[in-house]
């Protein structure tokens, strides 16, 4: 069976989403950069909302009686870092946290460390011995100087990936979105899970604000921005900042990462001046690959959709308290009215709404775009965009929609990606010639309501355009692929 294939992009300029961030400082604008560095943990959330079931998540544990400790001391031992505390252990401890000398890696996060400051980040763990008091680091420079140490100057705690439903509470993805600074300069990786060096713990962030979405017909884009006040006495170098959400507001909220979006190296660092503030802007654009306004004379068009972007910024809006995270499902089932047990579910859903759809009009797409053809309209309000599910002339069997179950991280080329993909059957005895790919998913966070919004479009061109014939099949397959 033939397949088709096509790719939705992310951190690709003007194809996609993408970010950039411009930083000021006492008011006076700095500098306008590209953040070429979205990492995997970004993917996984994209992922978890449009799968619906169980993704990996890394987190810390939630318990509240699994401590983060101090670390009494560090050692270089055979060409790498140990930490030590007296009962270490038990920041594994808890339904949540791992084990550091399992199969599956597991992290401590370091924050607070004044006498040996590349100590603080987000470091793998190799191993742990004698008790698992002493626990040896992947990656710390071995340059430091152990005995400059100051005793209890740094605090950690554990982190692991867990295999956590997308609509828990506490895990809910692109969820409390915060800037944050750090004075690292660790090479970037698609892998990173947290700053080299964070130091938000040395400078108060005000209040993080997100704007609404601003919508032409090629782009969308809304900023989340956060101030950081420098009231420590004297100069910090920022070296390095990203985008990272918490998991809830709770005793770790400041002071660990629970998933890391993006991260980013300056090229040249920044001196923050004691009673200075400096504000990070990140403006999330999603703009539309070859925007153009004539398919058939330009070549296929398309993206993602104001929804899409829309979606996102529900989801990253601090004070919303409401959502589920059910946001971008794409595949029935996974907590949606289709797989409810309650009473008042709806009984009327139909799972081939959401996920891949086809269409017949390859007119150029536009970020406001809500349907495939045919649109409704006054007269036919309730009329589905594209061909329908069925087995009539002119109507397409839709398979289940199949979702990868992880997000693959491609450490040699920099990237993630996951695919989703449908078989659709032309059982009429006409064929079908396909000229637009949707992807519809649920646009609302209840579990009994059921609302397919279009979130991406893509226009065919006429060498892209296929046909399916009378008793044929095709697989069309959207790869969704982030580049770091």
């Amino acid at each position: 069976m033939e397949s088709i294939n096509h790719t939705l992009s992310i951190g690709t300029p003007k194809s996609g989403m993408d970010l950039f961030c411009n930083i000021r400082m006492g008011g006076k604008h700095l500098m306008r950069l590209h953040s070429e560095s979205f990492v995997g943990g970004f993917l996984r959330d994209i992922h978890g909302m449009m799968h619906g079931g169980r993704t990996k998540r890394l987190i810390s544990p939630l318990e509240q009686y699994v401590p983060d400790y101090t670390i009494t001391s560090i050692h270089i031992v055979d060409g790498a870092v140990e930490i030590y505390r007296s009962y270490l252990r038990n920041v594994f401890s808890g339904s949540h946290s791992g084990n550091p000398n399992g199969h599956q890696p597991v992290w401590v996060h370091i924050w607070g460390c004044q006498s040996v400051p590349e100590l603080n980040g987000t470091w793998e763990v190799e191993s742990a011995h004698t008790n698992n008091d002493y626990v040896r680091l992947i990656g710390v420079p071995t340059t430091i100087d152990p005995s400059t140490y100051v005793p209890d100057d740094a605090t950690c705690i554990s982190k692991t990936y867990k295999n956590i439903a997308t609509t828990q509470r506490y895990c809910m993805p692109f969820r409390k979105v915060y800037p944050t600074v750090g004075a690292g300069t660790r090479p970037i990786s698609i892998s990173d899970v947290g700053l080299h060096n964070p130091i938000d713990a040395l400078l108060s962030r005000g209040a993080v604000s997100v704007s609404g979405v601003v919508t032409d017909q090629e782009k969308s884009i809304f900023t989340i921005s956060a101030p950081f006040s420098n009231a420590t006495g004297g100069d910090i170098t920022i070296r390095e900042m990203g985008l990272v959400t918490y998991i809830d507001v709770s005793r770790y909220a400041l002071k660990t990462i629970a998933n890391l979006h993006a991260r980013d190296i300056l090229q040249s660092a920044i001196n923050l001046p004691d009673s200075k503030t400096l504000t990070l802007d990140y403006e999330c654009r999603f703009e539309l690959e070859n925007f153009n306004q004539d398919t058939d004379l330009n070549g296929t068009n398309g993206g993602f959709l104001a929804e899409f972007a829309k979606a996102l910024r529900r989801q990253a809006v601090e004070t919303t308290h409401t959502g589920w995270a059910r946001m971008l499902m794409c595949i029935g089932g996974g907590g949606t009215s289709m797989s409810s047990l309650n009473a008042d579910a709806s009984t009327s859903d139909k799972g081939w709404q959401l996920g891949l759809r086809l269409g017949q009009s390859n007119k150029f797409v536009s970020m406001t775009d809500t349907d495939l053809s045919p649109d409704a309209s006054p007269e036919t309000p309730y009329n589905l965009g594209g061909i329908t599910h069925g087995t009539e002339d002119g109507q397409l069997l839709y398979h289940g929609m199949m979702i990868d179950d992880q997000v693959t991280i491609d450490e040699t080329n920099n990237e993630a990606y996951f695919n989703l993909s449908r078989v659709f059957e032309n059982r009429g005895a006409t064929d079908i010639t396909v000229k637009e790919i949707g992807l519809y998913a649920k646009n609302d966070d209840s579990t009994n309501r059921f609302l397919p919004k279009l979130i991406a479009r893509k226009a065919l061109a006429p060498t892209d355009q296929f046909t399916i014939m009378a008793g044929q099949m095709r697989k069309v397959n959207y790869k969704i692929k982030m580049v770091a």
